[in-house]
């Protein structure tokens, strides 16, 4: 594992290892010896922590969206999928449907509209 070490000299590194302290939870960001050190963010993110806040669970997931096509008049309402899977899924770059829901776009191959549920509502 690599850490972070704004060590003047490879020894006070090496004796930090040595020491243990960078693996400690108890020694985060701390001054040890009077030279600072940072844990790795690889030692306190695991990917089962990731995955917890990955698709829909992540907070920034804004629920159920619909989209216009281009000379139709049937709205598909996408339901418990995130706007980059149903990118993904259907052969679309999210960025560029981003664009278009921001106003930045006027069109994206045949979406000419997408709106959140919430959105919709106000209007």
């Amino acid at each position: 594992m690599k850490y972070l070490c704004s060590a003047t000299t490879s020894e006070t590194c090496k004796l930090q290892v040595e020491l243990g302290v960078l693996e400690s939870d108890s020694y985060y960001n701390a001054n040890v010896g009077g030279l600072r050190f940072y844990r790795p963010v690889k030692s306190y993110l695991s990917e089962e922590l990731r995955d917890k806040f990955r698709g829909t669970n992540n907070p920034a997931y804004r629920g159920t969206f619909y989209v216009v096509r281009q000379g139709s008049t049937v709205v598909e309402e996408v339901v418990d999928t995130t706007l980059t899977q149903w990118c993904e899924d259907n052969g679309y770059d999210h960025r560029r449907v981003s664009d278009l829901r921001n106003g930045k776009q006027k069109s994206h191959k045949d979406i000419v509209k997408l709106e959140y549920a919430d959105e919709q509502e106000n209007n």
